[in-house]
């Protein structure tokens, strides 16, 4: 089922957290939700606790309305943060070394088990260290929603992009889930990784293989052709923008996707060779124009359109 040639580890920790609120600089976890599971995603060993909450913290409303905690439950807790942290490590060194994935995990549960870890004075990149590996089941999801739309059922928004959120994607496959209860996201992870696992191998195995910065580079080193590629649009952040710019003007991206940002005076390429522009009768002659000089003369422009508007005929035609 799982073709993990690369990877020694066959073991995975799923987990999930609920929090009181998205902040992991000052919010807490306050309900946690994991299992261990064999190389078939069958489930070894779990573990499911509540804490009280922090002196002095002040949670956010929207955030108990969400995973259906009241402020009495946190009251009635007997188990400290600490203590419920303190249980969380004791249990994840117990399971390791495992391959540690969750659904959003590397943005949301990593950080605050990361921030979480280091206040609490115990290791907080453990999920990085001593033969641990990490990696994101919804990465996975979204990649399937790309290459293969038939493995995940999704729904579609009004602007035709896929939804995404587990507690939208589970019913859709058959999948019984208590939404926002921490044990209940990681039941109903695992049981989209089963899908995946079986049914998208390609992607669970790539996954797989890049959990780890050392297999991400060997990969890199032993293909024979790799192609590196980045976004930029206007609502791209100074310091990541930034970073895109110097790698796009030292020849570091082989492929670049952007909106009307790339038409920048501060986007410069080294070597451009080919600018494809789709929906082109939404750019101006002089935008076009300006995208091409930033070629030279032995840059190619192709321009694509579905729309049949007289612009688009003459310049097919010339």
């Amino acid at each position: 089922m799982i073709n993990n040639n690369s990877n020694e580890t066959s073991r995975y920790v799923i987990y999930d957290f609920e929090t009181t609120g998205r902040n992991s600089n000052w919010d807490q976890i306050i309900q946690v939700g994991a299992i261990l599971v064999d190389d078939k995603l069958t489930e070894l060993d779990r573990l499911e606790m509540r804490s009280s909450l922090k002196p002095g913290l002040i949670p956010e409303p929207g955030a108990l309305l969400v995973n259906n905690t009241s402020p009495e439950m946190l009251a009635k807790s007997n188990l400290s943060h600490y203590s419920m942290i303190k249980e969380l490590s004791k249990k994840l060194s117990e399971w390791s070394p495992a391959i540690f994935m969750g659904y959003n995990s590397i943005d949301f549960d990593e950080e605050f088990l990361r921030k979480t870890l280091f206040k609490t004075l115990y290791n907080p990149y453990f999920t990085q260290l001593n033969g641990n590996k990490r990696c994101d089941i919804l990465n996975m999801v979204r990649s399937a929603s790309i290459f293969l739309p038939e493995v995940i059922k999704f729904e579609k928004n009004n602007k035709g992009n896929p939804i995404l959120k587990l507690d939208q994607i589970a019913p859709l496959n058959n999948i019984n889930h208590e939404a926002h209860d921490a044990l209940g996201d990681v039941l109903a992870s695992n049981e989209i990784a089963k899908i995946l696992s079986l049914r998208a191998e390609d992607i669970w195995n790539s996954a797989l293989i890049s959990s780890t910065r050392s297999e991400v580079n060997a990969k890199i080193k032993n293909e024979l052709l790799f192609c590196n590629s980045e976004f930029i649009y206007g609502k791209t952040n100074y310091k990541e923008k930034k970073l895109i710019l110097d790698e796009i003007i030292n020849n570091k991206i082989n492929i670049i996707f952007g909106t009307h940002a790339i038409f920048q005076k501060t986007v410069k390429f080294k070597k451009l060779g080919l600018i494809i522009i789709d929906e082109q009768h939404k750019f101006g002659v002089n935008q076009r124009k300006r995208l091409s000089d930033k070629g030279g003369s032995d840059c190619d422009v192709l321009l694509m359109t579905a729309t049949p508007i007289p612009r688009t005929l003459t310049m097919t035609i010339y």
